[in-house]
């Protein structure tokens, strides 16, 4: 077996995180909008007082946690998790930066963005089913990449997870590393703007989905340019930052 394949045997929890690393781009869209279909929003209440914009500033902050989180853990030491040809791949084994104290920490920030969606949808239901089946997704794809790292890397890598926890982030490890390296903001815009855009888009189709079961046809013509207006104020960021990306190349 050459030092590029990793074991043959696979679970059932690896074949299942090879497809959904595979086809995660369409499969988590799907989820998402068929989990906000399923279930209806409910408004919270707070001793009988309606608590919406709480609860909505609450979602907001807890998406802004995971994607600082993301951003912190790019700016220090990008890893590559888009694969090759859709699948699991790794040139290097990346432990420095946040990957020295955690093993996993954009995961860690992707699943604080979608509870922070799910929060916004507001169904308790839907808050506990999403985020139990993204954690599930979650746990399946690691599971899938760490059978292909220890393929690759061997001692190596099995040393690495036996240091440095799969979820939790070791603090007193990340302030050494923070204090050694150097933050890279251009390489947290250059790789992060796609998800700071999907997740700006889940957070608006939320307060939409809600405002349109809630609300009259009236109340909704009178919200709708503020809809709009959001949606284009994404998509105009998105594209310039997309140029910006493209006018600047850099590796990486």
């Amino acid at each position: 077996m050459s030092a590029d394949s990793p074991p043959r045997d696979k679970s059932f929890a690896i074949k299942l995180g090879d497809f959904l690393f595979k086809y995660r781009n369409a499969v988590f869209p799907f989820l998402i909008v068929t989990l906000f279909v399923a279930f209806r929003p409910i408004e919270w209440t707070f001793a009988g007082e309606p608590q919406e914009q709480l609860k909505n500033v609450i979602a907001i902050l807890v998406v802004l946690a995971g994607l600082g989180l993301r951003a912190a853990v790019i700016g220090l030491a990008y890893i590559k998790r888009g694969g090759v040809d859709k699948k699991v791949y790794a040139d290097r084994l990346v432990s420095e930066g946040f990957f020295a104290a955690c093993r996993n920490p954009l995961y860690l920030g992707n699943m604080v963005v979608y509870l922070g969606i799910f929060l916004m949808h507001g169904n308790p239901l839907l808050i506990l089913l999403g985020t139990g089946l993204f954690l599930v997704i979650y746990s399946a794809i690691i599971a899938a990449e760490e059978h292909y790292l220890l393929g690759k890397f061997g001692d190596v890598y099995r040393d690495y997870m036996a240091s440095v926890p799969r979820w939790s982030i070791r603090i007193a490890v990340l302030r050494a590393e923070m204090r050694r390296m150097r933050f890279d903001w251009r390489l947290v815009l250059a790789k992060d703007y796609s998800t700071v855009a999907s997740a700006s888009m889940a957070l608006l189709a939320a307060e939409v989905l809600e405002n349109v079961r809630a609300h009259e046809a009236a109340d909704l013509a009178d919200r709708a340019p503020i809809y709009v207006g959001l949606a284009l104020f994404v998509g105009v960021a998105t594209l310039t930052v997309r140029h910006w990306k493209k006018s600047h190349p850099r590796p990486v």
